[in-house]
């Protein structure tokens, strides 16, 4: 699979996550998870001792880190770059889009456990932010206004929006 499709794939992913569930519920997404951090600690040394495997401890880290990037990272306009954010177990960039817990993240490592974690180009950023901020701007209107009043929907969305217009003044006018 090529980095494209893979990209492609991620995006259709996270469409399907994002508008799955009930239809009068916003899904809850989380585009990014928390780091853990592993140690590994070597075997004790001992010549008549058979030889063992080294001890792996596996934390989560929720402490702030000033490491250099190690890989494509988000443009400083994209949310509020955390450390942390639920779900995240490989190391990247992640931001927090909307305070309510809207995640966006950028794995630097492939995770063994989550074929779903695939790392980025740094020429897919774009699009990345792109979708992010079509994301951002649905869920801000879904969960206050119900209205396309936010010029972000021009911006992000071919038909500005009006794909979600009937559901969101249905939902107004239930209250």
């Amino acid at each position: 699979m090529t980095r494209r499709s893979t990209t492609a794939a991620l995006v259709v992913a996270l469409l399907v996550s994002a508008c799955s569930g009930a239809r009068n519920q916003v899904a809850p997404i989380s585009i990014a998870p928390t780091v853990p951090s592993t140690t590994v600690s070597p075997a004790p040394s001992s010549s008549d001792a058979a030889p063992t495997a080294p001890a792996v401890s596996t934390t989560s880290s929720t402490v702030p880190t000033t490491e250099v990037p190690e890989g494509p990272t988000f443009s400083d306009d994209l949310g509020v770059k955390v450390d942390t954010a639920p779900g995240v177990t490989t190391k990247g960039d992640t931001r927090q889009l909307l305070p309510e817990g809207l995640y966006v993240h950028i794995a630097w490592e492939s995770d063994p456990n989550d074929p779903a974690v695939v790392t980025v180009q740094p020429e897919d950023i774009p699009i990345l932010e792109a979708f992010a901020n079509a994301i951002t701007v649905y869920y801000r209107a879904a969960t206050t206004t119900l209205t396309l009043d936010d010029p972000d929907f021009q911006t992000y969305y071919a038909d500005g929006g009006q794909l979600f217009n009937k559901t969101f003044t249905s939902k107004r006018e239930a209250g």
